[in-house]
């Protein structure tokens, strides 16, 4: 508690002025003025005035100041303390910054292994692709160098008439497909034919197939084993002479009359411009085949035709349900793709929202914007995730229309395979063209830019036809038929 302010001391009370002198003497003649002042007034009378008279003297007393107060003295000891905290707040800052430097160097040190983790972990990517294209590779070689194997080893039997080394070798090109994954569908069967056939009518380096081989050799065991399973008794081979042709020239009685019996046409002529009768070496050759009934030959030949044709169905059945399977494919590669797009959408949508909430959220009197901006950074990712499930999913809908489109070309019959190009429709050119899915056009061997006439539904052929003709004559004509590739053009 504060101790208390001195009270000030009361000035002593003077005496009476001159009262005392007035007092010497008692007579009434001096004291009367003092009593008639007294009954004038009387001592409230007098008195009050000389009251009214102090106060005026005080007021005119000018007013004490304020105190200023006492200016610091800088000492030793203010020096010391400013030197301690410039030294405290230097080693704070220090240390700070060796923290940030820290961060800093294990931010980029860690950028460094992400990045150097990320170009290994590329490379090893891009080895795995290369090693599985390898693989691939050197599979579909083996493939085809085991399909060539058996080929030879066919035209070998055939020749030697080993009917059970045939038999062992179709045997093999079932096995090979059921290890390849072919089904007992309406595609398997037909590509089950088909391998089947491709070594049955195999050819040698002078076109000859086995069955000419086996008449040449004049095996009938393997002439009746070959045509049983579909092979053409009136194949030409080299300088177009047919199985029936060499098995008379060779002399075998025995496999004639089995071709001939199997559909074999004496009429037709080879290179030589001779038929079988002409060139029998065994004049009962010769009497077997001038004497054959050729409307047998002519129904037999019916029959072979009627084959061909369940063949061609067999292959044209194949076609549609290959086709219908990839069209089936491309449709549901189509929704996954309409879905990937609307999550594309609807993640690019909430964003915008994000950022507006983010915007009006302080005129709203949110206080904690880092809330919102956490927010607008997870929807980022979001949608960096959905487009990239997007470019993934067109890329795949582009390649399931690619093979679906390869199918189509490879089932046409008529002579659009002779075109040069592939039919597409019009939506279907960025794929094509600019985008090169599948790397048709990078595989071709041939680089540049692809080129589009656009005419606009009117027909100015014509007229652009003149344009590239001032560029060179011919140019439009060597577009369309690809001779401008040829080298010597380039």
């Amino acid at each position: 508690m504060p101790p208390k302010k001195p009270v000030p001391a009361k000035a002593p009370a003077k005496p009476v002025g001159r009262g005392a002198p007035a007092g010497r003497g008692v007579p009434a003649g001096r004291g009367a003025p003092a009593g008639r002042g007294a009954a004038r007034g009387g001592a409230a009378g007098r008195g009050a005035p000389a009251k009214k008279g102090a106060a005026p003297a005080q007021a005119n007393k000018k007013p004490a100041t304020e105190a200023k107060p006492k200016e610091k003295v800088w000492t030793k000891q203010d020096d010391a303390a400013r030197t301690i905290q410039t030294k405290f707040r230097q080693y704070r800052a220090k240390k700070v910054l060796d923290k940030k430097k820290k961060e800093k160097q294990d931010y980029e040190d860690l950028m460094d292994k992400l990045e150097k983790e990320a170009f290994i972990k590329m490379v090893q990517m891009e080895q795995e692709k290369a090693e599985k294209q390898r693989l691939k590779e050197e599979e579909e070689r083996r493939r085809k160098r085991e399909e060539k194997q058996r080929m030879k080893r066919m035209l070998e039997a055939a020749f030697d008439g080993d009917v059970d080394e045939m038999a062992t070798i179709l045997k093999e090109v079932a096995e090979a497909d059921n290890k390849q994954g072919v089904g007992d569908d309406v595609i398997g069967r037909a590509l089950r034919a088909k391998h089947i056939m491709k070594v049955v009518e195999c050819e040698d380096a002078n076109e000859n197939s086995p069955v000419s081989e086996a008449a040449s050799g004049g095996h009938v065991d393997a002439i009746r084993f070959l045509l049983e399973r579909g092979a053409d008794p009136n194949k030409q081979g080299q300088f177009l002479r047919s199985p029936l042709y060499r098995a008379a020239f060779a002399g075998h009685l025995e496999a004639c009359e089995v071709l001939l019996q199997n559909g074999a046409d004496p009429r037709i002529y080879a290179s030589d411009s001779q038929t079988p009768d002409q060139i029998a070496s065994v004049p009962a050759i010769q009497e077997l085949v001038q004497g054959w009934d050729l409307e047998q030959t002519d129904s037999l030949l019916q029959k072979l035709e009627t084959e061909k044709e369940r063949r061609k169905e067999m292959d044209r059945q194949k076609r549609e349900a290959e086709t219908s399977k990839l069209e089936d494919v491309v449709k549901k590669v189509e929704e996954e793709y309409d879905i990937a797009q609307k999550k594309y959408q609807y993640s690019y949508c909430e964003l915008q929202k994000r950022i507006t909430e983010h915007d009006q959220a302080p005129a709203m009197g949110f206080t904690k914007p880092e809330i919102t901006l956490q927010a607008i950074h997870d929807q980022e990712l979001e949608v960096e995730t959905t487009k990239i499930d997007l470019e993934k999913a067109r890329d795949k809908l582009a390649q399931a229309k690619l093979r679906l489109r390869e199918q189509m070309k490879g089932g046409e019959d008529m002579d659009d395979e002779d075109l040069p190009g592939v039919k597409v429709n019009i939506r279907e050119l960025d794929d094509v063209l600019m985008r090169d899915i599948g790397n048709r056009i990078a595989d071709s061997g041939k680089f540049g830019k692809p080129c589009v006439l656009d005419m606009m539904e009117v027909d100015m052929f014509h007229a652009v036809e003149i344009r590239f003709d001032e560029v060179c004559p011919g140019l439009v004509n060597m577009m369309m038929d690809k001779t401008i590739m040829q080298e010597e053009k380039l």
